[in-house]
């Protein structure tokens, strides 16, 4: 028996509807506003067909079905409005009713990672992204762009139409619905506008492929675009600012008129149906403790009537549960952010230099990149002069004078490899036109006699203008002429700022790596349009005839400074490669 309006002397009703979980479910339950309970016995769901969830209490419930109802979710509400634990709430529902095998979380954070951060633990989530490293999402959006190109060639060669035809034809394959939940849509808007353009192609071929986006904003009007808001299969609108967005959302003024003082009262709209009120909740563990609050004389407690409150105690919950069942996990399609120090197997005499660790989300991978001694190759560095960009220099200079084959030719502009023990002579600022031009000579003996060579310059604006001899002819000039003449019998290692970037060498450079820790944004000028990678040590974008025009996250190696160690490898690398096939 429910009594909506019974009131009890020097207890809330959150209160008294706590004891009555703790001592049984006895006496007169009421109903709870702020709280649902999970179900511990409710068996997993397959998300072959649906993807439902239950929100809201009693009185004010909403049954929603992303597949049904979607296939995307548009959520909008002002602040205080409850949208963020509308959004955890919805999350945390659907994680506890489908196992990881049958749904994963691709979760975009736009605020900081504050709202999604209880959730990285659930075994559903297979990366949370936020935007304290600028453009760092883009990862996430470039493996979503592979996985729908996966899915469609999968379900190609399947001869099936959509997901849910191949889930059926296919039970033991493993390929969860992948729900895409950001959250705020709109600073990714402003300060991602190229992922508009992805996220369009996602809302468009979502539905066939099994993909859900759930997006959260303050506001729709001039965030959500034309495109997107016509694939939108249905609405959550908690309160907002002015009438026109509830009309313009709803068709009605009602969630204008929601009170400040309701947090998660919401109206849902599918379709062309009329708006649904209800009250979000946040969900309960079945093994939660009570807490008892007062009650406030005349009016309802606002405290939440059960705890855990917090988050992490729900998420702890739904993960046993998941753990418990035994359920695969999928593979998640995204790797795991580059790490800050990458320290390689390494062996100078077989290999030849591991110059880094590349993330290449496109192919859900991360593999080292290479600079064999075995072929002619081209490679610069491109950043302001820093202890990374010496430690790389000497490195690889160290790598180069193991070759018992190649002559090493070395001209130091920044004195980084002055006093090296194991470098060839080189030629510093010391060095004046003649001894320049005699070593160049020397250098071009040796390949028209086919002997193969290893050139590496440092300081690239301090050498490229300076004359050869007594001619006209300048340093670069000299370097583009032995370039194209002999460019299949020489190494090439070059390092520069501004000048090498917007230089006429640059064109001929097959591998760059461009370094932006240290450079200033009048530095970056001239840099092409590159993907934006956290301002870290040795981190760098790197661009080949291969990769896409902004290039590709890698994490440049620390190898060991001693020529005579072979081999050292990162203590979370035991394999040394920290690569995912």
């Amino acid at each position: 028996m429910y009594a909506d309006n019974v009131r009890f002397d020097g207890i809330s009703q959150g209160t008294h509807e706590q004891l009555n979980y703790v001592v049984g479910h006895s006496g007169s339950r009421l109903p709870a506003e702020t709280a649902s309970l999970f179900d511990e016995e409710a068996p997993f769901r397959e998300s072959h067909e649906h993807l439902r969830a239950s929100l809201g209490t009693r009185s004010r419930a909403l049954e929603l079905d992303l597949v049904e109802d979607g296939p995307h979710l548009l959520i909008v509400g002002t602040t205080g409005s409850g949208k963020s634990e509308l959004l955890l709430s919805l999350l945390a529902h659907l994680t506890h009713d489908y196992p990881p095998a049958d749904l994963g979380l691709l979760l975009l954070d736009f605020k900081g990672g504050a709202t999604f951060a209880p959730l990285v633990s659930l075994p559903h989530t297979m990366t949370l992204e936020t935007n304290l490293h600028g453009a760092d999402s883009l990862r996430s959006f470039s493996a979503i762009s592979a996985e729908l190109t996966r899915r469609e060639e999968l379900f190609l060669t399947a001869k099936v139409p959509d997901y849910t035809t191949f889930r059926r034809q296919n039970p033991d394959h493993v390929l969860p619905r992948i729900v895409v939940a950001i959250d705020e849509l709109r600073i990714l808007v402003e300060e991602l506008p190229t992922a508009i353009g992805q996220l369009a192609r996602l809302a468009a071929t979502g539905r066939s492929l099994g993909f859900h986006l759930i997006l959260a904003t303050q506001r729709a009007l001039g965030t959500v675009t034309s495109e997107i808001r016509s694939n939108i299969g249905s609405i959550i609108c908690l309160r907002t600012s002015t009438e026109q967005e509830s009309w313009d959302l709803l068709g009605s003024a009602h969630a204008s008129a929601i009170p400040p003082e309701l947090p998660g009262r919401a109206f849902f709209r599918s379709g062309a149906a009329s708006p649904h009120e209800f009250h979000s909740d946040q969900p309960m563990c079945p093994d939660a403790e009570p807490v008892l609050t007062p009650a406030t004389q005349g009016t309802h407690s606002m405290n939440p009537p059960f705890l855990p409150r917090r988050w992490h105690d729900v998420v702890e919950y739904i993960a046993r549960r998941s753990s418990s069942a035994g359920h695969r996990k999928p593979n998640p399609i995204l790797t795991p952010e580059l790490p800050e120090l990458y320290m390689p197997t390494f062996n100078f005499q077989k290999q030849g230099s591991v110059l880094g660790l590349l993330d290449d989300p496109t192919h859900h991978r991360q593999v080292p990149v290479f600079s064999a001694f075995d072929h002619a190759d081209t490679t610069a560095w491109i950043g302001v002069e820093s202890e990374s960009i010496r430690d790389v220099c000497r490195r690889i200079a160290v790598s180069e004078s193991h070759s018992s084959t190649r002559q090493v030719f070395v001209f130091d502009g920044s004195e980084y490899l002055v006093g090296h023990p194991v470098v060839s002579p080189i030629l510093d600022r010391t060095a004046d036109n003649d001894e320049i031009d005699q070593k160049l000579d020397t250098l071009e003996e040796a390949l028209d006699k086919e002997q193969p060579v290893t050139l590496c310059i440092t300081s690239w604006g301090y050498w490229a203008d300076r004359r050869s001899g007594s001619t006209f002819v300048t340093f670069e000039e000299r370097i583009l002429r032995l370039l194209r003449d002999f460019r299949s019998r020489i190494r090439f290692f070059v390092f520069g700022n501004r000048e090498l970037a917007g230089g006429r060498l640059i064109a001929h450079i097959d591998r760059r790596f461009y370094l932006p820790l240290g450079t200033t944004p009048e530095q970056r000028l001239v840099w092409p349009t590159l993907l934006k990678i956290p301002k870290v040590p040795l981190r760098a974008v790197m661009v080949t005839p291969e990769t896409v025009a902004a290039g590709l996250a890698v994490q440049l190696a620390t190898l060991p400074a001693s020529p005579t160690a072979t081999t050292s490898q990162h203590p979370k690398d035991p394999g040394g490669s920290n690569q995912r096939q």
